[in-house]
């Protein structure tokens, strides 16, 4: 007699979601972290060195025959395990964020793989060939990764929570908003400015959707991030940021004039660190805003699919030869980092984002469809040679990325 065929269960894919969070140890716990910094990087090093090994071995052995002898996860782990007992140092830190040194190596291994392939299909620049995790030294390993949900513990209160992670307890954390979900991992970072935790976790609640029906065209810019259809543009704070360069060039300036390894440099390079950080954060909060505001508003979204790596070696460092721009300048706007948010929000809202091919977006007039000869960088204001319409070059080219998308 056959047995019935069961009927196919459709699992919910869990959606995770990260917030990152202050941490405030005390001395003595800010140096035990320091101390499993320093394992965890031996054993990082050593990963290293065991994946070189493997791949020497493997190589020697015909195409045939390698699947399947490169080393894997469980092999990692395994290594980890024989050192905790090895050497007594290790086996005082947190098994948990041990063996998720392992997982994280594995994870970079199959990223950079699928660059590589991508790197070969593009046809094997030698200036974008991406690099393989190597070796770090003993400041570089800076992230205590813990995914064993049991071995976590969150005690939130009005300002100031505890946070347990294994074996480090009682790690103050602030709490400027409540964890708005099941913990499920986490991660706590040694930055310049101070200790952070970044805590995964599964919303109780589903995301919030206003409806929305508005669409919009939108031109990507080194001056202004976004310039819109409906006539607002979103210029980049440069003068804040530039702000924040000419303190790096000065502390640098610094550095050179003190002895490389004095206590004096170091604490130059320490300030240096310091308001590099500040630089970052300033720009992932104002990309994140611009972002979160557009994906809100908008249910489609047309613009340009930049190649922005291509802009950057076209410039040969100084300035590019199509565009004039600096490549410091075009690095500096993160045109791409706000793409790729702003592809994430627009995902999670089931909302559409259409990118489109950026070839005479600029010149095109908007109204008649005509292409106009090329237009320098310096001219701002679009003029047709056909209809003699007259209207700012970025609103022009968002106007056109809207009729791409047929929006």
């Amino acid at each position: 007699m056959d047995k019935p065929e069961k009927a196919p269960v459709d699992k919910e894919e869990k959606v995770f979601r990260s917030q990152t969070y202050r941490l405030y140890p005390t001395a003595a716990q800010e140096v035990e972290l320091n101390r499993w910094l320093v394992w965890f990087n031996v054993i990082w090093n050593r990963l290293v060195g065991l994946r070189e090994e493997n791949q020497k071995e493997v190589i020697k052995l015909p195409k045939a025959e390698r699947k399947g002898k490169y080393i894997g996860l469980k092999q990692l782990s395994k290594h980890i395990t024989s050192a905790r007992h090895l050497v007594p140092e290790i086996n005082t830190t947190c098994s948990y964020c041990g063996f998720s040194i392992a997982r994280r190596f594995v994870r970079c291994i199959s990223s950079y793989l699928s660059l590589y392939k991508r790197w070969v299909k593009e046809g094997c620049n030698p200036k974008r060939k991406p690099e393989a995790p190597g070796y770090k030294r003993l400041d570089e390993y800076t992230v205590i990764d813990n995914e064993q949900t049991s071995s976590l513990r969150l005690r939130s209160g009005k300002k100031f929570g505890r946070f347990d992670c294994g074996k480090m307890k009682d790690l103050k954390v602030r709490l400027h908003r409540p964890l708005p979900g099941e913990l499920r991992s986490a991660s706590i970072m040694k930055c310049p400015d101070g200790w952070y935790v970044k805590m995964s976790y599964i919303p109780k609640d589903p995301l919030v959707v206003k409806p929305t029906t508005k669409t919009v065209g939108v031109n990507l810019g080194v001056r202004n991030i976004i310039a819109r259809t409906d006539g607002e543009k979103v210029p980049i704070p440069q003068e804040r940021w530039q702000r924040i360069a000419e303190r790096i060039a000065r502390l640098d300036k610094i550095a050179s004039r003190r002895q490389k390894g004095s206590n004096r440099y170091k604490k130059i390079m320490a300030l240096r660190r310091k308001a590099y950080c500040h630089w970052v954060k300033s720009r992932d909060h104002f990309l994140q805003k611009w972002s979160f505001r557009m994906a809100r508003d908008f249910s489609e979204i047309a613009l340009e699919k930049m190649d922005l790596a291509k802009m950057i070696e076209e410039s040969g460092g100084t300035k590019c030869r199509k565009t004039g721009v600096k490549a410091k300048t075009i690095a500096n706007a993160a045109v791409g980092k706000f793409v790729t948010y702003l592809k994430r929000k627009m995902e999670e809202r089931s909302h559409v984002l259409w990118e489109n091919n950026p070839a005479d977006t600029t010149r095109t007039c908007s109204k008649c469809g005509f292409v106009n000869a090329k237009i320098p960088l310096h001219i701002r204001v679009f003029k047709c040679v056909q209809c003699g319409h007259e209207e700012d070059r970025e609103f022009n080219a968002a106007k056109n990325n809207e009729d791409k998308a047929n929006l």
